[in-house]
């Protein structure tokens, strides 16, 4: 739970692994693909080279938009009816 939320303050900069983050690029893939005017597939992968995420201790650091163990994969459809 985050600390804001629990009522109680989260740690000192000082105190994290990894206060500061450098600069990393990460690269996801997406596609669209109409199968038909009322079907859509849609799918793909973040962090497609599973670069290494440091953990930041806070909600809105890098961790918190890359899943940390590695490659995550999706998939989806979307379906339209009249």
């Amino acid at each position: 739970m985050l600390p804001a939320r629990a009522g109680t303050t989260g740690p000192a900069l000082a105190d994290l692994p990894y206060p500061k983050v450098g600069a990393t690029h990460y690269f996801d893939l997406s596609f669209n693909y109409d199968v038909t005017e009322e079907a859509e597939l849609f799918g793909g992968a973040r962090n497609i080279f599973n670069t290494k995420v440091p953990a930041t201790g806070t909600a809105g650091g890098v961790g918190a938009a890359y899943d940390m163990l590695g490659t995550e994969f999706f998939l989806g459809a979307t379906l339209k009816f009249n």
